[in-house]
């Protein structure tokens, strides 16, 4: 290696250069830098309102809610839980989230019905229906 006092000037002046140009940048809301959009599987990107977004992917590898965005071979996958679970052992319901819909018309009411909630971080509740209401037939 060099002796220090070759190369420790330079080293000062590109770390100072670096440090001066990220003060320069204001940073994007998290939102902006990573998006995604929920293309149907089979008519995706024809434009008849069977896609939807785009919009922000919240979390990335590190955080409770996951979500990242992974470049390969030129396309981008967007990736994280796509369903979301939680139960109490001591109930019998149980609260749900689902980034999509019921139905997959693209017509239907029900097609993307759950996507704003799965995108906020809300949940559904289900539960099976009172034994004590039900009649036999």
């Amino acid at each position: 290696l060099a002796p220090p006092e070759t190369w420790q000037g330079e080293q000062s002046g590109a770390l100072r250069a670096a440090l001066a140009r990220v003060a320069r940048e204001a940073p994007r809301p998290w939102g902006e830098v990573q998006t995604c959009t929920a293309r149907h599987l089979v008519l995706g990107g024809v434009g008849l309102g069977f896609d939807r977004g785009p919009f922000e992917l919240l979390g990335s590898r590190a955080t409770v809610r996951q979500g990242n965005l992974l470049r390969c071979d030129g396309a981008t996958l967007a990736v994280g839980p796509a369903y979301r679970l939680v139960t109490d052992l001591g109930d019998d319901a149980a609260w749900t989230s689902l980034p999509g819909g019921i139905d997959g018309s693209r017509f239907d009411a029900s097609y993307a019905c759950w996507l704003d909630e799965w995108r906020r971080g809300a949940y559904h509740r289900i539960a099976p229906p009172d034994p004590a209401e039900l009649e036999l037939t």
